[in-house]
Formats: structure tokens, sequence, C-alpha cells
């Protein structure tokens, strides 16, 4: 999935650092203080949803963390429940869940599998 150079997988090094660095510039206390009213905007968008649908609460709020992670990091505005980006949100959302917990896939349960992943890609 690309997912190569994300953060949270990164072994701690120069790359890590760097990603690290990068992120800290947006994140601090002061820039996070720019950040609320789109917030502010989600939130009552995802109290609208939640009074009119209480029963599909998850549903509201992977929109809402989704819109609000869209418009902070690449300034795209989420304006319908039809948006591409939410789409694809559960999507991934579903694959990450059917992968399975760490340490339960096949490569963890025989490691050496590892060493030949590129030849069982065939």
């Amino acid at each position: 999935m690309g997912w190569v150079r994300t953060l949270a997988l990164l072994r701690y090094g120069k790359v890590f650092q760097r990603h690290r660095r990068m992120m800290q510039q947006y994140l601090n206390a002061n820039k996070c203080l720019s950040y609320q009213p789109a917030q502010a905007r989600e939130v009552r968008v995802l109290l609208q949803h939640l009074l009119k649908a209480p029963a599909e609460r998850d549903a509201h709020l992977g929109r809402f963390s989704t819109a609000v992670i869209m418009e902070l990091t690449y300034g795209h505005r989420v304006k319908s429940d039809d948006d591409p980006y939410l789409k694809y949100t559960k999507e991934v959302n579903k694959v990450m869940h059917n992968s399975g917990s760490p340490g339960s896939t096949p490569v963890d349960l025989v490691p050496f599998c590892t060493y030949y992943r590129t030849k069982l890609r065939r």
C-alpha cells in the first residue's frame, strides 16, 4: 500500500528523525491552535449526523476523523458522505482490520518467509 515510509512503521534512525522533525513543525502547541476552526466545523457536522442516526456512531466518527485529517493535512474539505477519500479510508480500514493482529500473519509464524517474499509474489 506504499506505507513503507510511514512514521509509525519506520525504525529509529536518520529517516525516522527527519520525518519526526517535519511532523513536529505542524504538531506543536501553537500550530495546533490554528486547527480549531476546522475541528469545530467538523464537530458540528458530527453532532448533526449523530442526532439523525445515532446507531451509525462508528461511521460518523470515522467520517469526522477522516474529514479533520484530510483538511488539516491536505487542505481537502470533505463536503459530502460520497467523498472519494471517505471511501478510500473505509477500504484501508477494512484491509487493516482483516489483516490480522500483529504476530498472526504467515510471515510472523514462519519468519524466514520474509527473505523470500519477492519470489512468493509471482
